[in-house]
């Protein structure tokens, strides 16, 4: 499990509308994408429509006399050290349940409706969960294959899934692996620069050497050295009856959450030399550890809570290389802006 846990932990996985795209091979079909940089290939449905994304392959639902996108799919493929797919859902399906408190597992696949993709054993399972006030369902595909996991999301608001669930079924039922997923370092490393969230509410500056590994309802920066640590920002929603938290309310949920979760668990320090901001926002400071399997996995967590938001900065990596990225982390904070 070792590095699988410890980042899945901080991705939150699947978080609102999922987005992912680099480029991919077109080919004379419109409704077929072939991948060399990813390895695959499948259809899609007529009238959803490729979107920009920094990382995988995302695609975007027809408009609406509006003119909006109600539902997202994204396929993303990274390297993984679990073997057993089921193994994999089951931290997954964890996080997922730390990370939301309203998460509902809706209906899971298996035994006669357990599904392949393209031979190869998966995953298949339907959640929901509340994401900015608002419910939200996801399907999810898990596959493991040569060392790498692909994960191919759809989500939605729960009042139009099954308008375009359809979409994941067409992408699933012909999903060809074609070859091998090329080393990393063939695929975009750009690094630096500004990260701004989709809706435009906050921003930072990350370093030379990181780079943006995904925005969509978070944002994660990675080393382009592919280490093993990330910083990632999520912003929560508070219940009416949570309007009152301040942020060390809700750090004692949160806490008891990973205890309950994460047998070794260890809370390792609180900053209180000084009073820690976030965007000019008070907010409080933690440090943490997990230990999985004899493996040390280092955390630290800056959170406030404005405007009925909880804001989660994350900074996560195993121990071995904690020293050698965790100042990317104090540059975010000093970075961080609200718009």
């Amino acid at each position: 499990m070792k590095r699988f846990i410890a980042v899945i932990l901080i991705l939150i996985l699947s978080t609102l509308l999922l987005s992912g795209c680099s480029s991919s091979d077109g080919t004379d079909d419109p409704n077929k994408i072939e991948s060399t940089e990813y390895g695959f290939a499948f259809y899609y449905d007529n009238g959803w429509t490729e979107d920009v994304a920094d990382s995988g392959i995302s695609f975007k639902s027809p408009s609406d006399a509006a003119g909006v996108s109600k539902a997202r799919i994204s396929i993303n493929v990274n390297d993984t050290d679990v073997t057993d797919v089921t193994e994999y859902w089951s931290a997954y399906e964890s996080s997922l349940m730390t990370s939301f408190g309203d998460y509902t597992l809706k209906k899971e696949f298996t035994g006669d409706e357990s599904v392949m993709l393209d031979g190869i054993k998966a995953v298949r399972a339907e959640y929901t969960a509340t994401v900015s006030v608002v419910l939200y369902r996801f399907a999810l595909v898990l596959c493991i294959n040569d060392g790498h996991i692909y994960n191919i999301l759809l989500s939605s608001e729960e009042a139009v899934f099954d308008v375009y669930s359809p979409c994941i079924n067409t992408i699933t039922e012909d999903f060809d692996f074609t070859g091998s997923v090329p080393e990393n370092e063939s695929r975009d490393t750009s690094t630096g620069g500004r990260a701004e969230s989709q809706n435009g509410e906050y921003y930072f500056n990350i370093s030379e050497g990181w780079r943006i590994d995904r925005n969509d309802g978070m944002i994660a920066v990675k080393p382009a050295d592919g280490g093993n640590a990330t910083v990632s920002v999520m912003v929560f929603s508070l219940s009416d009856e949570k309007a009152n938290y301040g942020v060390n309310d809700y750090w004692k949920e949160y806490e008891e959450e990973l205890k309950s979760t994460y047998p070794g668990y260890a809370f390792t320090r609180e900053y209180a030399e000084n009073e820690p901001k976030l965007g000019g926002v008070v907010a409080s400071r933690k440090e943490y550890s997990i230990t999985i399997e004899s493996v040390n996995y280092k955390y630290i967590q800056v959170i406030c809570i404005t405007k009925g938001y909880v804001y989660s900065v994350l900074f996560a990596s195993n121990d071995d290389e904690y020293a050698k990225y965790c100042g990317e982390f104090d540059n975010i904070i000093t970075e961080f802006r609200f718009s």
